[in-house]
């Protein structure tokens, strides 16, 4: 973590302004990638959201030198833990945690649908109960009263990108 947030304010210096942009992509365009990325996959699935972080990772790794990029997705973890998912009654508290994946500078040069699959491969990987339950121990051990329980995974010199659907 030390190390991420040294080459943040390293990149601050460097580049003076962090940008944050919003996208619109025309729903008949997402739907090409989407199609296209399926035909092209020959029977894997890739979702709407996989492609989407495909298609701007790979524009952003397109614009900067070589650099690993790791993009950051929400998980609802009310709809993945099936002890959960049954259970009758209210929830006051948000159960949102993070996914990541990594791409290498080399995937992220390529096409766009291994690019995708990847994404999808290890978001699955990530969102199984074991998992979940193994990042929230992590993220109870780590508590500290009044302090950050955040869990931050990749290279500590990766472009961290944040995504949303």
């Amino acid at each position: 973590m030390f190390k991420s947030g040294l080459r943040f304010v390293a990149d601050l210096l460097w580049n003076c302004v962090v940008e944050t942009r919003t996208i619109f992509l025309p729903k008949a365009a997402v739907a090409k990638l989407q199609q296209q990325a399926q035909e092209d996959l020959s029977g894997e699935f890739v979702s709407e959201g996989d492609v989407l972080t495909a298609w701007a990772t790979r524009a952003v790794a397109s614009s900067m030198p070589s650099r690993p990029i790791t993009a950051l997705h929400p998980l609802n973890l009310r709809f993945r833990l099936p002890s959960l998912i049954q259970v009758p009654g209210v929830f006051v508290q948000n159960m949102a945690v993070s996914a990541f994946s990594l791409f290498t500078p080399e995937l992220l040069r390529g096409p766009l649908e291994p690019i995708a699959l990847e994404n999808r491969r290890q978001l699955m990987e990530q969102a199984t109960e074991p998992q979940l339950l193994a990042l929230l121990r992590e993220m109870s051990q780590s508590y500290t009263p009044g302090g950050d329980t955040t869990v931050l995974c990749g290279e500590f010199h990766a472009l961290l990108m944040p995504f949303t659907n």
